[in-house]
């Protein structure tokens, strides 16, 4: 058992901010909008080789400093299971109120992701996220929004992978990504990465993406789309 306190890693999440780790270069959609890394207190018990649980307080979702004029402090929790070396079995929850006190929006998240080596030359990952807000001065309704993805990652030459990723997002009710437009941010999303690893702390990534949305919600010379088409190439050494 062990007390973390301070800034440190969300507990949400199978996609780490560091692209070196990760089987794609870019993050999904339902990453990059659930938090980077949190501040507060953690306490971590680790019940043997299977089993890690761990409850958090926090300032926020993704805050350093607490929102002004609230004294809420989100209560938090994960559970990993690891039910052999190769696979990883997770949920975390986020419960707590973003706004001011005085008016209270109480936040119910739920993540959920599953991760796994079939060999040492196939990697699959499958995550969902599902979350609910009060509207606003109303504790009956509630705006809801969910995300998944699952990704594929195929390593054929001993310095040369592929991964494939396949995604969705919905926040009709803006709660997380504001658009000001009639469906909010409904997205459905699919990648394909090309990796070169020349050694073992470097890495040359190439990464096609393709977007559709519902709204039209991408910016481009000629005005605004509901599609996008992004190419991305990216070299990482770590030392």
């Amino acid at each position: 058992m062990w007390l973390d306190a301070g800034i440190f890693a969300s507990h949400i999440g199978n996609e780490s901010a560091a692209s070196l780790t990760n089987p794609t270069l870019t993050r999904s959609i339902m990453a990059e909008n659930t938090p980077y890394y949190q501040t507060g207190v953690k306490l971590t018990y680790d019940a043997g080789k299977k089993w890690l649980f761990s409850l958090l307080l926090l300032n926020g979702w993704q805050n350093i400093q607490e929102t002004p004029a609230n004294n809420n402090k989100p209560v938090c929790t994960q559970i990993l299971y690891r039910p052999n070396a190769t696979t990883e079995i997770n949920y975390s929850t986020f419960i707590g109120n973003e706004k001011p006190d005085s008016a209270k929006q109480w936040r119910y998240f739920n993540h959920f992701y599953i991760t796994s080596h079939l060999s040492k030359k196939v990697y699959v990952s499958a995550a969902f996220d599902y979350g609910l807000q009060q509207k606003f001065q109303d504790k009956v309704h509630y705006d809801k929004w969910f995300g998944t993805s699952v990704i594929l990652k195929y390593k054929f030459l001993p310095k040369f992978s592929t991964s494939l990723r396949g995604e969705y997002y919905s926040d009709p009710s803006q709660v997380i990504v504001s658009t000001n437009l009639p469906y909010g941010t409904q997205v459905f999303g699919t990648s394909l990465n090309l990796d070169f690893a020349p050694y073992p702390s470097s890495l040359i990534r190439v990464e096609g993406k393709f977007y559709n949305a519902q709204d039209k919600i991408f910016s481009t010379q000629a005005g605004y789309t509901n599609q996008a088409f992004i190419m991305t190439v990216d070299f990482i050494v770590s030392f």
